[in-house]
This record gives structure tokens, C-alpha cells and sequence, in this order.
């Protein structure tokens, strides 16, 4: 059972960037959630659509440099995108093709529990 949460705020995606997103849990956080939230219709989503990721599972052909590196402390959840222009990648909504988003019409949510 979960006692603490943590809700980011929504966050640009930025290729090669990088987020320090203090948590105030006290603890390192047992659960982390990745979310994508679309912003405008993208890949089949729509406006407000919630995507929940793997943030590692990203190009599965070639170990490109996709998605992100999510690590955790007691006081900050880190994040470091991959350097690839698109950063993630999704299945199409109504296909189920994969996907490269635009990062222009996402962006980054996290949720962390201790």
C-alpha cells in the first residue's frame, strides 16, 4: 500500500534534454508511471489522451536513441531523454503501427508512490 504520490507537472519533451523534478516523498519512490499526454491530435490520439509507457521500450529493430532513462532519490525523480529527434515512439491508436510521435503535440507526465 502506497501512503505518498507524486504528480509532475506536464513537461516539454526535449531530445537530448533533461529533468530534475524534485518529488518531496521523502523516500525513493517504489512506483514510477511515464505518461505522454497529447496536446493536439497526433498518432490517432486526441487532445488530452493519455498514454501510459514503458519509457525504455522504445525501437525495438535497432537499439536507437529513444525514449528516456528514468533513476530515482529520496528527494528527485531524474530524467534524461534520448537524443533521437522524435525521443519516443508509440503504436497508432487506430492501427496499431508503431509510431514516432511529433514531441511538439506531447508532453511528459510523472507519477511516482512510496
Amino acid at each position: 500500500v502506497f501512503t505518498l504520490s507524486f504528480t509532475s507537472t506536464d513537461q516539454t519533451i526535449t531530445a537530448a534534454g533533461s529533468l530534475t523534478l524534485a518529488h518531496s516523498l521523502g523516500a525513493v519512490p517504489s512506483l514510477v508511471q511515464t505518461l505522454l499526454i497529447c496536446q493536439s491530435a497526433d498518432a490517432g490520439y486526441s487532445a488530452n489522451d493519455v498514454v501510459l509507457i514503458n519509457p525504455h521500450n522504445q525501437e525495438t529493430a535497432n537499439f536507437g536513441s529513444y525514449g528516456a532513462a528514468i533513476w530515482l532519490d529520496s528527494t528527485n525523480v531524474n530524467v534524461r531523454y534520448g537524443s533521437e529527434a522524435v525521443v519516443f515512439q508509440v503504436l497508432n491508436k487506430g492501427t496499431g503501427v508503431g509510431t514516432s510521435i511529433d514531441i511538439t503535440k506531447w508532453k511528459l507526465r510523472i507519477k511516482a508512490f512510496a
